[in-house]
């Protein structure tokens, strides 16, 4: 019982393993008899399971292509396998069927067959290719919906399209089944036709993007577009819909999309959805034909239409043909085979100008212009071909008048279709063959117009080409706001210059108001006027100024009984102006013409406008490029200059080049009452002219060094210098600079005094030949010092001044740069001359070489005449000439006046209170000339011996009466004066001359006055040398003569301590502890100060070889390691790897290291850290010792390297112990001998940092 049941189990979970494989399973009997089959064998067989189960295998399952299964009695080895094709709903599909026995081959219970179905990829593709082939044939788009539909429906794939609306999708059709759809619409209330769909943004954008989008839920992608129904409604429909997986694929018309269309099949994988949007692309072409070929449709039924309603209208023509006949315009006659005219209407009548009874009858050939041999030509077309259409004929019309017409001719037939005679039906074209000529002489002109550069050309070639027809043209153009218009073009030259001289101005000055409704219709409407009367219109819009000017100008012209067409000149749109086409002969008809030939014109004006803008800019380009590159040439060449001229020259050469006409450049004087011209350049005609005036006038040969009147407070000049702006005449336009602005005149009387004979000249010869100027201030040190002036014959432009105010800026830089580098050099030569002062002071030079130095200095970097140095005697109430030298000649005339030799000759100042109130407040006395000092002195009898002198001592000096300057300038020391410098210039010495001597009189004070100190000084510093030896040589003595005792004494101890000499107390062993450290710590000290005796007298040797600075590091921080353990401090050494050696005394080396150790550790506290780092540089190795110690005040830095110097008491330092002050001394004299460098870094409170740096060892 228990096996059965375990049977029964195991068959049911077979059964279930078998349901849910993804192969059809078949039982089949011994007999070939179906038994069981699973889910997917079902969809194989031809009817429901029940009617399958117990038929044999080949009856319900059907193999394409007559391939037949037969299921074998015998025994069948396992997995045996048969290739086959099986149809399907789906159609035919590729499968394997395997065979599998169940049983023994003796006792076979039956057969396993296992059906696998292949990849149906290819058939599925082929279908849906032939899906897109099938519906290429169709050009219905209802036809091509269902023939998709139904391909579609061969794959078990329902097709929906969604037409696309403005912004959202609507049903379109589908192949649902209806009845589930309509009960699904009654279900939930939504009818299909009704919704209105968007697909969500992602799916949206694949869609459009990939052209195909693959999905496993429709319901999930769509939303709802509009507020009738909620997106959770509309998703309600398609699931109800039983809608699952799919593909959608765009519909397009262009690159335009017009809708989408979802493929839904349960079968349907992501690998669908390529060949599908193929598919979708076809349907895309279909459509698209479909519609074009449904417009066509409508579009002939329309013109069925028409043909319909043409043919109703032809009827009713043809019943109004007589009335039309004789009521035509057009000339109609009839005439017989013979020629004779039997027929005319009204139009004949007014064409040709004959009656009814004079033309019935005549032959035709009578009014042909042609001649009867061309009439017969025509006949025997016309016999041919039945008609002649639109072909121009020539008649003669009443009194010879030649007619061009347009004839159509046709053969007048009977009843019975005999030809009885010709017809002609004849359109007056004179008027229109007369206007294709002028069209034609117009194009030709038009032609030569187009081909015109400038404005004036258009002008000249308009007016030539329209007098052959005798018309004559004027040129109006209007303004930019299209308020007043100007004429700019007549035809006669003649008289233009005669209203120019009648009116006083030019033509174009006078302006046209465009405001009367006369030129409305020209600017508004942009058309043509046509004016039968001109000199009324000329009255109706000429105004007031201009009435008498425009009735002599018709006058002089001839234009008083003429007509005229005023067209418009049209460019982008816009009315610029009219061309006025005057004569006797144009009409209203020619206006067409006009307005086209108006248009050629106004496209070759504005093709001339843009040439010459284009050749502007061009021009101005090279222009603009050409002052560029001389503005750059004449930077270089300012920035070059060596001197004022060179500045000057490369300036005036500068403007030359840029064109100016007129240029000058002037510099002010020190006292700032005269301007100078330095420079000048003019054309030469004119330079003369000027050159002769200013002889007339001043007595000058030229008119360089003219001066002009700047003291003058009304002189614009005055103004000009004190305000730094450039200066301009009233008629150069300038926006957004500041200027001063002045009539041309007022700059002219500018340049000469006023109210002198000079100006009155210039008034009676003004005005010059100049039309603007511009005056730019060349400013230095923030002062106008100069001027620099152009001028022009035309008016100057914003661009020219915006050009030579930088000009202006350019000079003065330069000048600027120049009096920086005279005042650099000035000092230079200062620094120097204090320097040659010194240099004599440092070599023991005698106050005589000292004083002669400062006189030869004076002299030289000040460019004085001379200077002679009086000296106070030691009373301060004298001044003493003991260092005044002068010829023997002159000393024998001042002995002789003075009655003592210059050298005994003391000056007392007690007695003159102005010079020793002058001395001791140190400041200066000046005197315009000898003879005024004289005046000044108060000791009568100095007073008139100088007298005497004067023109002697004025000829030694080299003075001239008013044209030098002297000055008494005093030598200070500190507070007090130790004398006065006697100088003399041939310029006119201000108190800005003594200001920029002062400091170079302190330095000679000071030099002076140290002169006779440093005599004892000198003898002094040969005491202290002789002192200095003498400590040397002690200490020498001293410390070799302590060595020998204090070794015995060392030695002794020792031998005390290991109790050589008997056993000692632990008191007593301590005291000789105590006595061998004060022993070795004064032996340290004898031997510091040997090293440092050696390193003063320069004998310190030094056995330089290649060392490590490290590994000497190491040496040191392991000896001292009792003293920094003992403090329990750490120390550390960082190193980069490899580092270099130095080369260096390792000895020596040692000791400067252990000195700097030492100290770190003996002025850190405890608990602190000593870092001592390593860098390599390029040609040296630097050490750094860092501590964290009480640090050094930073006034004992500099000092601290010195031979015994210890930081005093109350620093930090004052409570360390057995100090000498000979160890950092020692360390920077060894460093130094290794060519090295010592330095120290300290922060009270933070510590210090000692840096070596010692050269790397030489490379071989």
């Amino acid at each position: 019982m228990s096996k059965l049941k375990n049977t029964n189990l195991i068959d049911q979970a077979a059964r279930v393993l078998m349901n849910g494989a993804e192969d059809a399973f078949f039982v089949l009997d011994k007999e070939g008899k179906i038994l069981f089959l699973n889910k997917k064998a079902e969809k194989l067989t031809k009817g429901s399971k029940e009617n399958v189960l117990g038929n044999n295998f080949e009856n319900v399952v059907t193999i394409a292509e007559r391939e037949e299964v037969k299921i074998k009695k015998d025994y069948i080895e396992p997995n045996e396998s048969l290739e086959v094709s099986i149809e399907t709903l789906q159609g035919t599909v590729p499968a394997e069927i395997v065979f599998n026995p169940i049983g023994t081959a003796k006792d076979r219970a039956g057969t396993v067959l296992i059906v696998k179905l292949k990849p149906k990829k290819s058939a599925f593709l082929r279908s849906v290719e032939a899906a897109g082939s099938a519906i290429q044939r169709y050009s219905n788009v209802q036809k091509i919906y269902e023939t998709l539909g139904e391909a579609l429906e061969s794959l078990d794939i329902t097709l929906w399209i969604f037409p696309l609306e403005k912004d959202f999708f609507s049903v379109g059709y589908h192949t649902s089944d209806r009845r589930k759809v309509h009960i699904t619409e009654f279900v939930t209330g939504m009818p299909l036709s009704e919704v209105r769909l968007t697909f969500a943004d992602d799916a949206f954008r694949k869609i459009t993007e990939q052209k195909s989008f693959f999905f496993f839920d429709i319901s999930s992608i769509l939303e709802s577009a509009t507020a009738m129904f909620t997106t959770s409604q509309v998703r309600k429909v398609f699931s109800l819909l039983n809608f699952a997986r799919g593909v959608v694929v765009p519909l397009t018309h262009g690159d335009e999309l017009i809708g989408v269309t979802a493929m839904l099949s349960e079968e349907l994988t992501p690998e669908d959805a390529l060949p599908l949007s193929t598919l979708g692309v076809q349907v895309s072409a279909a459509l698209e034909r479909a519609r074009h070929f449904e417009q066509m449709v409508v579009d002939l039924k329309a013109l069925e239409e028409q043909i319909s309603t043409r043919t109703q209208e032809l009827e009713k023509v043809k019943s109004q043909m007589e009335s039309i006949v004789q009521s035509s315009v057009d000339a109609i006659m009839a005439a017989d085979l013979e020629g004779a005219i039997t027929f005319i209407n009204k139009g004949v009548e007014m064409m040709f100008g004959y009656t009814e009874a004079e033309i019935i009858g005549q032959p035709i050939t009578k009014y042909y212009a042609k001649g009867k041999k061309e009439a017969k030509r025509l006949r025997k077309i016309i016999m041919e071909k039945g008609q002649i259409e639109n072909t121009e004929l020539d008649f003669l019309a009443k009194g010879g008048r030649e007619v061009h017409t347009l004839a159509s001719l046709s053969l007048l037939k009977n009843e019975r279709g005999i030809t009885t005679g010709i017809m002609a039906v004849l359109k007056d074209i004179t008027e229109q063959k007369k206007l294709q000529q002028t069209l034609e002489s117009l194009n030709k002109a038009a032609f030569r117009i187009q081909k015109s550069r400038t404005r004036e050309e258009i002008f000249a070639v308009t007016a030539e080409e329209l007098k052959q027809f005798d018309f004559y043209v004027v040129f109006v153009l209007f303004d930019e706001e299209r308020t007043v218009g100007r004429v700019v073009y007549v035809p006669e030259k003649k008289v233009l210059r005669i209203l120019e001289e009648l009116g006083g101005k030019s033509l174009e000055d006078y302006e046209l108001p465009l405001d009367n409704t006369f030129y409305k219709k020209l600017i508004k409407k942009k058309e043509a006027i046509f004016v039968k009367n001109l000199q009324a219109a000329m009255k109706q819009v000429t105004p007031p100024s201009m009435q008498d000017t425009a009735e002599k100008g018709i006058s002089l012209l001839q234009f008083a009984s003429m007509k005229s067409v005023l067209v418009p000149l049209i460019i982008h749109g816009e009315t610029k102006g009219f061309l006025a086409v005057i004569s006797h002969f144009i009409t209203f008809n020619d206006i067409p013409p006009m307005m086209a030939f108006a248009n050629q014109v106004s496209t070759a004006l504005e093709n001339a406008r843009l040439l010459e803008e284009s050749r502007n800019r061009a021009d101005e380009l090279a222009r603009n490029l050409e002052e560029q590159q001389m503005l750059r040439e004449l930077n270089t060449k300012l920035f070059l200059a060596q001197s004022r001229e060179e500045v000057l020259d490369a300036a005036i050469e500068g403007i030359h080049r840029l064109g100016k006409s007129f240029s000058n450049i002037s510099i002010i004087n020190e006292k700032r009452t005269h301007a100078t011209i330095f420079r000048l350049e003019m054309e030469p005609a004119l330079l003369r002219i000027m050159d002769k005036m200013t002889q007339v006038f001043t007595g000058r040969s030229t008119l360089l060094g003219y001066t002009i009147p700047v003291w003058e407070e009304d002189n614009i000049y005055h103004q000009f210098f004190n305000d730094q702006i450039p200066l301009i005449t009233s008629t150069v336009k300038v926006e957004g600079y500041p200027v001063m602005r002045a009539d041309l005149s007022e700059v002219y009387m500018g340049v000469v005094p006023g109210e002198s004979v000079l100006q009155q000249a210039v008034k009676r010869i003004f005005p010059f030949p100049f039309q603007s100027v511009m005056v730019f201030p060349i400013i230095v040190g923030g002062r106008t010092m100069g001027t620099l002036t152009v001028a022009s014959n035309d008016v100057f432009s914003e661009r020219d001044f915006t050009l030579m105010n930088t000009m202006g800026e350019m000079v003065s830089s330069a000048m600027e740069r120049i009096g920086q580098a005279e005042k650099l050099t000035e000092t230079f030569n200062e620094l120097r001359a204090v320097q040659r002062i010194n240099t004599l002071l440092n070599m023991g030079a005698s106050l005589e070489e000292i004083l002669t130095q400062v006189c030869t200095s004076i002299k030289e970097v000040y460019h004085y005449q001379f200077a002679y140095p009086l000296l106070l005697d030691p009373s301060l109430r004298f001044l003493t000439f003991d260092h005044v030298f002068v010829p023997d000649k002159l000393a024998n005339r001042i002995r002789r006046a003075l009655g003592v030799d210059i050298k005994d000759f003391k000056y007392p100042i007690s007695e003159d209170f102005s010079l020793f109130k002058t001395i001791r407040a140190k400041k200066c006395l000046i005197w315009q000339g000898f003879e005024e000092m004289i005046q000044e002195i108060p000791v009568e009898e100095i007073s008139s011996a100088l007298k005497t002198l004067s023109s002697d001592l004025s000829k030694a000096l080299g003075l001239k009466p008013g044209e030098n300057s002297i000055m008494i300038a005093p030598l200070p020391y500190g507070e007090d004066v130790i004398g006065i410098l006697f100088l003399g210039h041939r310029k006119s010495l201000t108190e800005e001359d003594f200001q920029h001597l002062e400091y170079f009189l302190d330095q000679v004070g000071i030099a002076i006055a140290k002169s006779e100190v440093e005599s004892r000084l000198r003898k002094s510093l040969e005491e202290l040398r002789e002192l200095d030896q003498m400590k040397s040589e002690f200490i020498d003595i001293a410390s070799h003569e302590l060595r020998t005792p204090l070794t015995t004494l060392k030695l002794y101890l020792e031998m005390m301590a290991l109790e050589q000499y008997g056993k000692l107390t632990a008191p007593l062993k301590e005291r000789i502890q105590v006595m061998e450290e004060g022993v070795t710590r004064l032996e340290e000290i004898i031997n510091q100060t040997l090293v440092a005796s050696r390193l003063i007298k320069n004998k310190l040797r030094l056995n330089k070889k290649p060392v490590s600075l490290l590994e000497i590091a190491t040496e040191v921080v392991h000896q001292l390691r009792p003293l920094w353990n003992a403090k329990n401090q750490n120390i550390f050494l960082e190193s980069p790897p490899h580092l270099s050696d130095a080369e260096g005394d390792k000895k020596a080396l040692f000791t400067v290291l252990s000195n700097l150790v030492d100290n770190a550790i003996r002025y850190s506290p405890e608990h602190t850290e000593i870092l001592l780092t390593f860098t390599e540089r390029p040609e040296e190795v630097e050490c750094m010792v860092i501590d964290q110690g009480c640090g050094i005040p930073p006034e004992h830095l500099e000092k601290i390297f010195d031979e015994f110097y210890i930081v005093p008491s109350e620093t930090e330092y004052a409570r360390m112990d057995g100090r000498t002050g000979l160890g950092l001394f020692i360390a920077k004299g060894i460093i130094e001998q290794h060519k090295g460098r010592i330095w120290v870094e300290s922060t009270v409170g933070e510590g210090s940092a000692f840096h070596i740096v010692v050269p790397k060892k030489e490379k071989e």
